[in-house]
């Protein structure tokens, strides 16, 4: 994740393994350059322990301390970070601190699990967030993010086996054998050569279906932690 995950690798590690499309989606709609102030905030899953810090530029899987900028406690940690702008990231004895207004957060098994790169980009169409993640590859994985209340997030990967079918009856899909050193893989005996995967270029028209229909089935729930 490097994906959600596999969201929130986002961060997740979906079923969305084998689909993939040949150029960031929606192809009609620009790139972000953050997430909205909507999005940005700590979320806990509702199927685990895992908590979740979206920020304006990222999404960071944590288990985390929170320590107000005054505490006594650790001081000499304080006095050696220069900690100014929200959300910026230093690394120091294996820790990283992220500060929120006057809040630092510790992140102790803290994992960036998303960033704004070349290889990872997100995209608007009405009210959903497509997070396209570039695997070494010309090919990208989309997944599909959004808020269903103010504190309810939900993060959609595509469903393979359920979903396959309903691809083909909306766009033209390609099926091809996975290639050998997918996902860096060196050793040619590797199983996964014998897999599929599916490749899809939907025209505009195609994904704004695509967008709205029943895609992106395989949801993980978040809740906003106050």
């Amino acid at each position: 994740m490097r994906r959600i995950i596999g969201l929130l690798l986002i961060i997740i590690t979906g079923c969305n393994g084998s689909v993939y499309f040949t150029e960031p989606q929606p192809s009609f709609a620009k790139d972000l350059k953050s997430f909205p102030l909507s999005l940005q905030g700590k979320f806990k899953s509702v199927s685990d322990s895992c908590n979740y810090l979206i920020t304006s530029g990222h999404i960071i899987k944590y288990n985390a301390q929170f320590r107000s900028a005054g505490s006594s406690q650790n001081d000499s940690v304080y006095n050696k970070i220069n900690v100014k702008t929200a959300f910026n990231k230093y690394q120091f004895f294996k820790d990283t601190i992220v500060q929120i207004n006057d809040t630092l957060l510790y992140i102790s098994t803290g994992d960036t699990v998303f960033s704004f790169d070349a290889a990872h980009r997100i995209r608007k169409y009405k009210n959903y967030y497509f997070i396209n993640t570039n695997n070494d590859s010309t090919i990208w994985l989309v997944d599909k993010l959004w808020l269903t209340s103010r504190d309810t997030l939900v993060y959609g990967s595509i469903d393979q086996k359920e979903e396959i079918d309903r691809f083909k009856s909306v766009t033209n899909v390609k099926r091809i054998p996975k290639p050998v050193n997918y996902n860096n893989l060196s050793d040619s005996s590797e199983k996964s050569v014998k897999d599929t995967i599916y490749i899809l270029s939907p025209a505009n028209k195609e994904f704004r279906k695509i967008a709205r229909g029943n895609f992106f089935t395989s949801h993980e729930k978040f809740v906003r932690i106050r």
